[in-house]
């Protein structure tokens, strides 16, 4: 009723039988073994490795960048994020106080002297800026908006901390070169709401940053398209400043002055920060 299986011993090559025979034999014997409609052709080992060797690539394994983790997965950037929303809605009170006169500043450039000629809307605003720089740093970089390449060779777990410190530093050298450039006794009033209407501008290009990103994820925007989106506007922004910055000390100082001013205090630092960022 059953077939007995029947062992079949293959005489055993000689050391001096060329390798090609002794594969030519296990082949055969591995065709009778399998199917026909299942066989695959096995090619001898003097034809499947014509180099009599195997040869293996000596590069080293790719090693991935830090930046392939989650940006939200970092610590530093959920405690930023936290401690953002936090302050935001303990000063809540202060920005709603501020928000109609920060709106009359895009279409009247008087409006900025009349922030700072009063010192409860002058203090909100200070306050509101101040709080608006973690959240603006945090967006910029989880969209690599500002990334030059020496940021990549910091560790992960500084998440925008060093975006941060670029910020700052920038704030740092445009009032570092007010000082210097104090004008006379005289303008230093009007010199002085100039400079500060930074700030101003600085809570409208927020705002609008803040919608626009806000939006454009959730309709599941390509975070690529949300980069080039908030670089646009920022420069869109940054144009109606100095156009307003420009009327600003038109109203005190001739038309060289300033150009100077315009030149010293804004265009040299603002050149220096989109220098670092396109450094390679």
């Amino acid at each position: 009723m059953f077939q007995e299986d029947t062992i079949t011993f293959l005489p055993a090559p000689a050391v001096t039988d060329s390798l090609a025979a002794a594969d030519s034999v296990l082949t055969e014997a591995a065709v009778h073994a399998v199917p026909a409609e299942e066989a695959v052709e096995i090619l001898p080992m003097d034809k499947a490795f014509p180099g009599s060797d195997l040869r293996m690539l000596s590069a080293e394994p790719a090693v991935f960048p830090h930046d392939t983790a989650q940006w939200e997965d970092n610590p530093v950037n959920s405690i930023l994020t936290l401690a953002s929303i936090l302050l935001f809605l303990l000063n809540l009170r202060n920005f709603l106080d501020i928000l109609p006169s920060i709106a009359r500043c895009f279409t009247r450039w008087k409006e900025n002297l009349n922030i700072d000629g009063s010192i409860q809307l002058m203090r909100d605003r200070n306050i509101v800026a101040a709080i608006l720089i973690i959240p603006f740093c945090l967006i910029a970089d989880r969209f690599g908006a500002f990334a030059p390449d020496f940021f990549e060779e910091l560790p992960h777990w500084v998440g925008c901390l060093p975006l941060v410190g670029a910020f700052l530093a920038y704030i740092l050298l445009r009032r570092i070169l007010v000082i210097i450039l104090r004008p006379k006794r005289s303008h230093e009033d009007a010199y002085m709401s100039m400079h500060r209407s930074s700030f101003n501008w600085f809570i409208i290009l927020c705002i609008i940053t803040f919608t626009t990103v806000a939006a454009l994820s959730l309709c599941g925007t390509a975070p690529t398209v949300i980069r080039k989106v908030f670089i646009i506007e920022t420069a869109v922004i940054y144009f109606f400043f100095l156009i307003g910055k420009l009327q600003i000390s038109a109203s005190f100082c001739n038309p060289l002055t300033t150009f100077l001013y315009l030149c010293t205090l804004e265009i040299l630092p603002t050149g220096l920060l989109v220098a670092a960022a396109l450094m390679h």
